[in-house]
């Protein structure tokens, strides 16, 4: 939820967050805190997917 509200997950800066873009952020932000966890996602999703605007 963090990435969301804030707009951080937004990665390349557009505008829009995808699901690669909060994966990303996801990810990055588990492994930081708990480096024995490694976030897995779904590989079949084709297309890209905007999860939310970046209202920052």
């Amino acid at each position: 939820m963090e990435g969301l509200r804030t707009g951080r997950a937004d990665m390349d800066g557009d505008g829009d967050i995808t699901l690669d873009e909060l994966y990303g952020y996801v990810y990055d932000r588990v492994v930081a805190e708990m480096p024995q966890q490694r976030p897995k996602r779904q590989d079949n999703v084709k297309g890209r997917t905007v999860i939310a605007r970046n209202v920052n």
